[in-house]
């Protein structure tokens, strides 16, 4: 199932408006972590130094 902020977030609106808002897309630290990766790399991950795309989770989640 995908998360509310999947579904409502968008270029052109990126950012939840209201307290309720935000409440209602980040939920969980997941849903969190999802966006902001999705803020940072809308197209996918790509490495400034090197332009891989290839990326992994370290044993922290992050």
């Amino acid at each position: 199932m995908d998360s509310v902020w999947s579904v409502k977030a968008t270029l052109k609106n990126p950012y939840p408006w209201t307290f309720e808002e935000f409440l209602e897309w980040f939920s969980t630290e997941e849903d969190c972590a999802h966006y902001l990766e999705w803020i940072r790399w809308p197209d996918g991950f790509v490495c400034p130094g090197c332009g891989g795309m290839k990326a992994w989770r370290t044993d922290r989640g992050l």
